[in-house]
């Protein structure tokens, strides 16, 4: 029997840094941990943080792989070419026994294609799922399919990876990674985020916007969200800079716009206050993930925006809507309060599960990996 003992563990985007961070110092109690640090984690964290964040048993290299600040697709395509050598070089210094892969983002994409290589077993988290106004739809499936042992959210989940031909056995429903880590956190007030944060209002909207599958509706929603709200003297409008993505950079344009408005409040990221910025909104708005798995658990009044987020497994207390400026004014209309929680991707204590399977994890079982066939 050969067990786990290196894992290879990539952080390459501001938002799995914060949700990863717990469970990679939890694997460090038990395997030998290389963790890369490249892409938009750097971009956005200072590196002070980074290194703040993590034990000291943990092998840390941070490198800058992004080709450009733009995230058009010429410039993507060329920083997955040095992400996918950054690592590749990586897996040859360390030979780790497995690669752990969290997502489903280009980046995420360049370490299941080097391990797939370096013949190196892959571990993915939150596949199964489906975006279909996102190109992480096909970038997460493309991951299912490199990878051996899946940890999923949602049944629902596991069982379209079954339909991808992965073996049942490999599959296991344990929950939001990120759920688990909300569930232990002890959150700010609204007076300490002010203090913090330097934040112009206690009374604010969370707004939360990342690109869509073109540059039009990603252009459209940020411009017809922010129009919805802009004349609106209730609350302050917190926004977050977008992820890093194709057609990123038009959201951006479109948000910039607001930078001098008397009621808009900008961040580069919100970084580790960013659940607790949402926590104590009066509500979150935009086409976030977040606004899926956490602002329902939160019980958090929160709208949905656009086709980003379309196919996932959505709470009641969603409002759902198109990118039309009069659906968002009327959405935002019906918002009424604090919802009841909703803990349909919620399992205790996530990180414990994940651990404690892969300690006991054969590796002699995965040297080769069979398509099992459903019969039709």
């Amino acid at each position: 029997m050969k067990k786990i003992n290196k894992i290879l563990i990539q952080s390459a985007s501001r938002a799995e840094f914060y949700i990863q961070k717990n469970l990679i110092n939890k694997l460090s109690n038990h395997f030998s941990i290389t963790l890369l640090i490249h892409g938009d984690t750097i971009k956005k964290i200072d590196k002070k943080e980074i290194l703040k964040s993590f034990g000291k048993n943990i092998k840390i290299i941070i490198s800058k792989t992004n080709y450009s600040q733009s995230n058009n697709p010429t410039f993507v395509s060329a920083s997955f070419t040095k992400q996918v050598y950054f690592i590749s070089k990586n897996i040859t210094k360390f030979k780790p026994d497995i690669s752990m892969i969290f997502g489903d983002r280009t980046d995420a994409l360049a370490l299941a294609v080097s391990s797939l290589i370096h013949k190196v077993p892959v571990v993915h988290l939150h596949g199964g799922e489906v975006t279909l106004g996102s190109i992480d739809e096909k970038i997460r499936h493309s991951i299912s399919k490199i990878s051996d042992i899946h940890f999923v959210s949602h049944n629902n989940y596991k069982k379209r990876l079954i339909q991808l031909g992965e073996i049942n056995k490999n599959i296991k429903n344990f929950g939001s990674l990120e759920l688990d880590r909300i569930d232990k956190q002890k959150f700010k007030s609204k007076r300490e985020l002010k203090k913090k944060l330097k934040l112009k209002d206690e009374n604010y909207v969370l707004i939360s916007i990342n690109s869509e599958i073109n540059s039009q509706q990603s252009k459209m929603i940020t411009k017809n969200i922010l129009k919805a709200l802009e004349f609106n003297k209730d609350y302050v409008k917190i926004i977050t800079m977008p992820n890093s993505d194709p057609f990123s950079d038009e959201v951006s344009q479109e948000i910039l716009h607001y930078k001098k408005k008397p009621n808009f409040q900008i961040f580069n990221s919100l970084n580790r206050y960013y659940t607790d910025v949402l926590k104590n909104a009066k509500f979150v708005i935009g086409n976030s993930s977040s606004i899926v798995y956490v602002a329902p658990f939160l019980g958090v009044p929160s709208i949905l925006v656009g086709d980003r987020q379309k196919g996932r497994i959505l709470s009641k207390s969603i409002i759902k809507t198109g990118y039309n400026l009069k659906q968002i004014v009327s959405s935002i209309k019906k918002i009424k309060g604090k919802t009841n929680r909703c803990k349909i991707y919620f399992k205790k204590d996530t990180m414990g599960l994940i651990t404690n399977y892969l300690k006991k994890i054969n590796l002699e079982n995965f040297k080769y990996k069979r398509f099992i066939d459903l019969k039709i």
